[in-house]
C-alpha cells in the first residue's frame, strides 16, 4: 500500500515481505541500496540498475576500515573477551562504536530530523564527542554561541540561516536549563583540550522580543557570552520565597512544564522551581569561578557568583529536602509561591512520588558533600525507581487531570518520562551511583 506522507520528516519507502523456506545449514541474503530521489523518473531509472555482486559487502568493509582507522587515532575503549558474563562483547563493542558515530554526527550536524537543533541536545553531545573530535566540537561551539540572546538567554532550539544576513528560526520558549549545559560543556572543553584561546573568539548575538528574533550588532568574546548566560540564570533565582532557580517554561524534563505557571496570571512566569536546574546552576557557578580565575579576569563576577552559590545552597537545604518521620526525599520542584510540590510525600494527586533527576544531580553537582547522611535516602529512592529495564524517571505515574505538572499527564502511563525507563535519565542515575562509589 503506497504511503504518500509520513510523520515528521521521514522519507517514505516501498516495503515488501519476502517469504523463505530454508533447510538445515542453508542461508539467504538480500541486499538493499536505498537512495533518496525527488522525482519518479529518476526512481524508476534506479530501479532498473541491479546491485553489483558484492557491492554492499565492499561498502561495509570500506566503512569499517575507515572507522577502525579513525578510532585508532582517537580516544577509544572496548571490553575484552570474558569480561562480562553472559554478554557477547563483540556485539557490545560494535554497539559502542555505533554510539560514538551517532553522537559525533548529532553533535556536529547542521540540521536535525525535526528541522531545528536543540541547544541542550547539541551541547550534551558535544561534551561526549570531545573525546574523539575536539576540533570539530570547537567549531560547533562557536556556531551555537552565535545564537544567544543579548540578555544572555539561549534559545531552546536554533536553525542555520539559509544565507548570510537572513534571520534564523529559533524556538524561544524560556526553558531555564539551556545555559547550564553550555557552561558545563565549555568547562569540559577547557579541561579536556587546554585550549583557552576559544574564550577569546568573537561571536555575535540576536535580540529577542516576545517570539520574534531581530538582528543585533553586538559582538564580544566567548568568555563574555558565558558571563551573560550565567548572569541571566542568576537573575532568575527566586529571591522572594526560596532562593532557588525558577523553572520558567521548563527544565530537562520537558513534559513537566507546569511548575513555572503564575497562579494569579500577574507575571509571565511564577516563582515555581526546578531542583535539578538549581543544582546545575549551583555547579555552574563553581565552574565559572574556576574559569575566571584561570584567565585572571572579572574578580567582581567571582564574588557575585560565590554569593549566588551560597543563596542556592541555603535554598536547597531548606526547601528541597522533605521529611516524613525518619525518611527524607529530594523534591523534583514546586509551583508558584511553594503552593504545591512535585516528587513529595503528597503531590497534588495525593500520591507519594519519587523523581530520579533531582536525586541524581544532588550527587552529580556535589550537594551530597554538604550532608553525606542523604546517601541512604537517595539510594532508597533509586530502589523505588528501579525496574527491569533501568531506573524510571518518575514513580508513580502522573494521571490524566493531575493539577500543576503540565503536559506530562497527556503521556500514556509508562511512556517517555511518565513512569518509564527513560534511557538518558537512567544514565544520570548511573553517573550519580558512580560518583558515590556504588556498584
Amino acid at each position: 500500500k503506497e504511503k504518500t506522507n509520513t510523520r515528521f520528516t521521514d522519507t517514505a519507502v516501498a516495503a515488501e515481505i519476502v517469504k523463505l523456506s530454508l533447510g538445515g545449514g542453508e542461508n539467504f541474503k538480500i541486499d538493499y541500496k536505498l537512495s533518496c530521489v525527488y522525482d519518479k523518473a529518476t526512481a524508476q531509472k534506479l530501479c532498473k540498475v541491479p546491485l553489483a555482486s558484492g557491492e554492499l559487502d565492499a561498502y561495509v568493509a570500506a566503512a569499517e576500515k575507515a572507522n577502525a582507522k579513525k578510532h585508532s587515532e582517537t580516544t577509544s575503549f572496548e571490553f575484552g573477551d570474558g569480561s562480562l558474563k553472559d554478554i557477547n562483547v563483540g556485539v557490545l563493542n560494535r554497539f559502542i562504536k555505533n554510539v560514538q558515530r551517532q553522537v559525533e554526527f548529532a553533535a556536529l550536524a547542521k540540521n536535525s530530523g525535526v528541522s531545528l537543533l536543540g541547544v541542550r541536545d547539541v551541547f550534551q553531545q558535544l561534551e561526549a564527542a570531545l573525546m574523539w573530535n575536539p576540533s570539530g566540537c570547537r567549531e560547533k561551539i562557536l556556531e551555537a554561541m552565535s545564537f544567544i540572546g543579548k540578555d544572555g538567554r539561549p534559545p531552546r532550539q536554533y536553525s542555520i540561516p539559509p544565507k548570510e544576513g537572513a534571520l534564523p528560526r529559533l524556538d524561544l520558549r524560556a526553558f531555564i536549563d539551556q545555559g547550564v549545559w553550555i557552561i558545563d560543556t565549555l568547562y569540559m572543553y577547557l579541561g579536556f583540550t587546554g585550549d583557552y584561546s576559544i574564550l577569546d573568539e568573537i561571536c555575535g548575538y540576536y535580540e529577542y522580543k516576545g517570539n520574534s528574533v531581530f538582528a543585533c550588532g553586538e559582538k564580544d568574546s566567548v568568555l563574555d557570552h558565558l558571563i551573560r548566560i550565567t548572569d541571566y540564570m542568576v537573575d532568575k533565582i527566586d529571591r522572594k520565597y526560596t532562593g532557588c532557580l525558577r523553572v520558567m517554561y521548563g527544565d530537562w524534563n520537558d513534559a513537566l512544564d507546569g511548575l513555572g505557571v503564575s497562579i494569579d496570571g500577574s507575571e509571565e512566569y511564577g516563582s515555581g522551581v526546578s531542583v535539578m536546574a538549581t543544582l546545575q546552576l549551583y555547579n555552574n557557578l563553581k565552574q565559572m569561578t574556576e574559569i575566571l580565575r584561570a584567565v585572571n579576569k572579572r574578580d567582581d563576577a567571582v564574588k557575585s557568583y560565590a554569593a549566588a552559590r551560597e543563596t542556592l545552597k541555603n535554598g536547597l537545604e531548606k526547601y528541597a529536602i522533605e521529611k516524613s518521620g525518619k525518611e527524607r526525599k529530594i523534591l523534583h520542584g514546586w509551583g508558584d509561591k511553594v503552593s504545591y510540590k512535585v516528587g513529595s510525600y503528597c503531590d497534588t494527586d495525593g500520591a507519594s512520588r519519587d523523581c530520579l533527576t533531582a536525586s541524581a544531580f544532588w550527587v552529580i553537582c556535589d550537594m551530597l558533600k554538604e550532608d553525606e547522611s542523604l546517601r541512604g535516602d537517595i539510594l532508597a529512592s533509586f530502589k523505588r525507581l528501579d525496574s527491569k529495564y533501568g531506573l524510571k524517571t518518575f514513580e508513580p505515574y502522573f494521571p490524566l487531570g493531575m493539577k500543576g505538572v503540565g503536559r506530562i499527564v497527556n503521556l500514556p502511563r509508562g511512556t517517555a518520562e511518565n513512569a518509564a525507563t527513560y534511557v538518558h535519565a537512567t544514565l544520570f542515575g548511573i553517573w550519580a551511583l558512580f560518583k558515590m562509589g556504588e556498584p
